[in-house]
């Protein structure tokens, strides 16, 4: 299958930096207009919109991720060969010889150095089934 640029999209986590910006900015925004920007700093009312967008993405975005996981071709077994969609190894096929279930995430064989720095290791949303 090639590679959509969806399916970079979501490799390059997009989808989460862009909840995180635009809930620091709506919250920001609105919490300035209702109270008005000498009641409470400027600075406080992002840092808050900043974290209540952190927490809210741990629930909106892992469902996202999880059906986007599974239109990559997840889940990835030992054996399975795979295309990286992120990195220095973006475009590279290689098959994969190691699944951390616990993790969610999985090794892929790109060579002893990357074995041995532990560089290749890859979630599901970072490859796509060949």
């Amino acid at each position: 299958m090639q590679p959509t640029r969806l399916h970079y999209f979501f490799a390059q986590d997009w989808p989460f930096t862009i909840w995180i910006a635009a809930f620091t900015i709506a919250f920001s925004a609105g919490a300035i207009r209702l109270f008005g920007p000498a009641v409470i700093g400027v600075a406080a009312v992002t840092l808050i919109g900043l974290l209540v967008g952190f927490l809210t993405s741990l629930v909106v975005l892992p469902p996202l991720y999880r059906y986007r996981a599974r239109i990559n071709g997840a889940p990835f077994r030992k054996g399975d060969t795979v295309r990286i969609l992120r990195g220095r190894h973006r475009g590279t096929v290689a098959e994969v010889y190691e699944v951390w279930h616990e993790r969610g995430q999985f090794r892929v064989d790109l060579g002893e150095a990357a074995r041995k720095e532990v560089k290749d290791v890859f979630t599901a949303t970072d490859v796509l089934r060949e």
